[in-house]
């Protein structure tokens, strides 16, 4: 469960990046969403733990190289 945990960081930061990196160029990028985040909220009534971000989309490259992560 902690390397999930991990993998998931670290496409999380791959996202913010990819959009920090594409928004060099095309200023547009961060129109809808200019404040890049990772937030993490825990919720101890349903035991789950959501975690959002505003990076950009995972394609299908980047989601089949998540599951080497398992």
């Amino acid at each position: 469960m902690i390397l999930g945990l991990v993998c998931l960081f670290k496409e999380m930061l791959v996202a913010l990046d990819k959009i920090r990196f594409e928004s060099l160029t095309d200023k547009s990028k961060l129109d809808a969403q200019p404040e890049l985040f990772i937030h993490i909220i825990p919720d101890k009534t349903n035991n789950t733990l959501s975690i959002i971000d505003s990076g950009i989309g995972m394609t299908k490259a980047v989601a089949s190289l998540e599951q080497s992560c398992d």
